[in-house]
């Protein structure tokens, strides 16, 4: 039996994804495919590309062919060994590529800084990094957000730091985002 290696959300081991399909009958036969808005696979959509796969395989119950718990048809196959390993080896190989690239917009986010930027720009680019690991399957929690913030600030903002290093709840991001955009408007028209 071949297994596909699932990468966990932060891709340093794996663990066996094992599913259980009902008999494959030859009533089953899947003839043709209606169209389906495909991604093109590059070394910067994997997991985004693996899940489209996956639940087209899933609506048709095909999936046991690409992890090896359904047996495929000896005439279908050039050889009867290593069917699955084209998933198992695209898998093992794009996930390594999505573990750099994941530590790579990790690395990224936490040296963000706001620089000549406007606060809304400086929140909107570190949203999109925290989308893009979120989709990726390395999630930011919503403390580290804070922080990362709150880190790329240049020192007109300490007053927010101070208010945010000593409140006695943990600040929520939006609430962060709401008082620096107060206090840049301040700052606007004190000059």
């Amino acid at each position: 039996m071949c297994c596909i290696p699932m990468a966990t959300s932060g891709f340093t081991d794996s663990t066996i994804a094992t599913h259980t399909y009902p008999p494959f009958t030859s009533a089953q036969l899947v003839q043709s495919f209606p169209c389906h808005d495909t991604i093109k696979l590059d070394d910067s959509n994997f997991v985004q590309w693996k899940q489209n796969i996956r639940l087209i395989t899933d609506g048709y119950n095909l999936t046991g062919f690409l992890d090896g718990t359904l047996p495929v048809l000896p005439r279908f196959l050039p050889s009867p060994d290593g069917y699955c390993d084209v998933w198992t080896t695209a898998t093992r190989l794009f996930t390594a590529i999505t573990s750099a690239r994941i530590s790579r917009v990790r690395h990224e986010l936490h040296s963000t800084k706001k620089g000549s930027s406007s606060v809304k720009e400086y929140i909107v680019k570190i949203q999109n990094s925290c989308a893009l690991l979120n989709a990726s399957g390395s999630p930011i929690s919503e403390t580290e957000k804070v922080e990362i913030v709150l880190a790329g600030l240049p020192s007109e903002f300490d007053a927010v730091l101070t208010l945010a290093s000593f409140s006695s709840e943990p600040l929520p991001f939006q609430c962060l985002v709401e008082v620096l955009l107060k206090y840049k408007s301040r700052l606007a028209r004190a000059v």
